[in-house]
């Protein structure tokens, strides 16, 4: 146990919760065991826990439960399922602050609902722009200006996903989305928070000259990672307007002394059905919208490090200065890895969350940079420092 305590005393999720709260430090990992499936006496981590923690065994609080008693936490199902499989599972505590009720009765926008939305502009602009390049060379279609080709494109986007899953797709509210995404997006003033460039438009068109000879699986590879760009912000901005929504309710609440439910709770921590993402949902968003997705979704909490990784390189590749730790490096070596194998890996072995790794190493550099890259990043990293690179984009963002 990391905390004094007799040896025949193990805690209980229940203890965690109602008797000992005070024995327990929230800004530390913890590890919760299903009691009717251990040796109460041996509280063994296993190697892949021990790095997703990023801790040491000794900084690593320990927790027994039943299965009973798991329902006072708010799970997603492979949580559940590890769970009752016998393999302890990983939690962080994230803190959420009280907000006070605006005099005004309405709800302002939280600061990283602001900075998604701002993203998403740069990220649809950005990507509708080099897909209407990429348009014209596959498709050797002349239309009449750039916004009718434009438009083909928005149509094109607005039927390819709902802004909540379980609802069907509004193809007028997403081509009137996209449209004002667009135009907020088209400002430099906007995008140049996103990319070190002079003039966006101008670097876009000199990118897309790399395609005039590609062949079009090529081609409409790369449309398709612009699309998952875009894609993986909205699932992150729809997420982030109804977090909003549940930490006022949650505040509310708290104000007017009414208990929170299991429902509220699950809302919170992003595991309901309707609200719950995967990893390779929202990587993408790590890359070009310079977020870290664990703060919208609590349950992805144990993969933040693996989101700022991306993060960085979606900085690096755009130009502007990134930090690499050492922690980054090991997550890129075993993206290299993954690499490596991946023209002979069975599709049945492939996750689409290799699959994104294996795009972005190939969009940002060749292979022989990204092993200078991480040659140069691991010795600056080993003992504890930040590698911190800045790309000269030479118009090639």
């Amino acid at each position: 146990m990391s905390r004094s305590h007799k040896s025949d005393e193990r805690l209980t999720l229940s203890d965690l919760f109602h008797r000992y709260q005070a024995l327990y430090d929230l800004a530390r990992p913890i590890v919760i065991f299903n009691s009717d499936m251990m040796d109460i006496n041996a509280y063994i981590l296993p190697p892949e826990l021990l790095e997703a923690a990023g801790e040491s065994p000794e900084n690593i609080q320990r927790v027994i439960a039943s299965s009973d008693e798991l329902a006072l936490m708010s799970l997603d199902p492979y949580q559940i399922n590890d769970f009752n499989s016998g393999i302890p599972i990983l939690l962080r505590a994230v803190r959420f602050e009280h907000r006070e009720k605006c005099e005004s009765g309405g709800q302002i926008n939280d600061k990283l609902e602001k900075e998604i939305k701002i993203a998403l502009a740069c990220t649809v602009y950005n990507g509708i722009e080099r897909m209407r390049h990429l348009f014209f060379i596959r498709d050797k279609i002349v239309y009449p200006s750039k916004d009718a080709s434009r438009e083909v494109i928005i149509q094109q986007l607005a039927t390819l996903w709902a802004r909540n899953k379980f609802k069907e797709i509004d193809e007028v509210r997403n081509r009137k989305h996209l449209n004002t995404l667009w135009s907020k997006g088209k400002r430099s003033e906007c995008w140049k928070h996103f990319f070190a460039a002079d003039n966006l438009a101008h670097d876009i068109k000199n990118w897309a000259k790399i395609f005039n000879k590609a062949k079009k699986k090529d081609i409409d590879y790369e449309i398709n990672f612009q699309i998952s760009l875009m894609r993986s912000l909205i699932y992150c901005e729809s997420r982030a307007t109804k977090l909003r929504k549940i930490m006022n309710t949650i505040s509310d609440n708290t104000a007017n002394n009414i208990s929170e439910s299991k429902n509220l709770r699950d809302n919170l921590a992003a595991t309901t059905e309707d609200q719950k993402r995967s990893v390779s949902d929202v990587l993408p968003a790590a890359f070009c919208g310079d977020i870290n997705p664990s703060d919208l979704f609590p349950s992805l909490e144990n993969f933040r490090c693996q989101f700022n990784t991306m993060r960085a390189i979606g900085r690096y590749y755009r130009g502007l200065p990134a930090d690499f730790t050492y922690d980054g490096m090991i997550i890129l070596m075993d993206a290299f890895k993954i690499r490596a194998q991946w023209e002979i890996m069975t599709e049945e072995h492939k996750t689409k969350e290799q699959a994104f790794w294996v795009a972005v190493l190939d969009t940002v550099m060749s292979s022989d940079d990204w092993h200078r890259f991480y040659n140069e990043g691991y010795q600056a990293t080993k003992n504890g420092e930040r590698f911190s690179v800045q790309r000269i984009v030479n118009n090639k963002t």
